[in-house]
């Protein structure tokens, strides 16, 4: 697996959920998004499905599928390590192959981030623009929050702390659990 040591910035990311809107990786990579490289592209044998209870997908393998998404040059390390930080150990980086919208660009090796196992995921599919409209502010104050934590706790102890604020929120009845959880 890469870490955020060996990564460079030839390195490829795929991102196919909340990544894919250019305040949230901002935000979350702490970079200037018009420094990447940011290129629309599918991959094959996949669909983004709900998480349960969560406004942000996960990859579902399914022949015959496709996916849109988006791959990302030139990350900084750092930048992966805030990104590592912010997916938690809900997803694992791993390998995958891309295909950019021009049908004459070879196939782009990747990483993304791969469900871990952690999630119940309905079978609906998610969809990023439908996300945009619902979910987008109330995502961009948890992460702002969130993010504000990264380098002070580990990316569990974070999943932690918001996990608790989350259900003292939902017994006081003050915010919705969309509002707090972005891990």
């Amino acid at each position: 697996m890469t870490t955020p040591a060996d990564w460079t910035a030839a390195d490829c990311l795929f991102v196919f959920g909340s990544l894919m809107d250019r305040d949230v990786l901002g935000l979350v990579a702490g970079m200037d998004v018009n420094s990447l490289e940011l290129q629309a592209v599918t991959v094959s044998g996949y669909h983004q499905s709900e998480v349960a209870e969560e406004s942000y997908p996960v990859l579902v393998a399914q022949e015959g599928s496709r996916c849109s998404g988006m791959l990302i040059r030139g990350l900084t390390s750092v930048a992966l390590e805030r990104i590592l930080f912010f997916e938690g150990e809900e997803y694992l980086l791993s390998p995958i192959s891309v295909n950019p919208l021009c049908t004459s660009d070879s196939p782009v090796d990747a990483y993304y981030f791969r469900d871990a196992g952690v999630y119940t995921v309905r079978p609906n599919a998610w969809s990023f623009e439908a996300w945009q409209s619902q979910h987008k502010q109330s995502f961009l104050v948890a992460s702002r929050a969130y993010m504000d934590l990264f380098g002070s706790m580990t990316a569990a102890e974070a999943d932690e702390h918001w996990l608790a604020l989350a259900n003292q929120s939902e017994e006081s009845g003050c915010v919705d659990r969309d509002e707090l959880v972005a891990g």
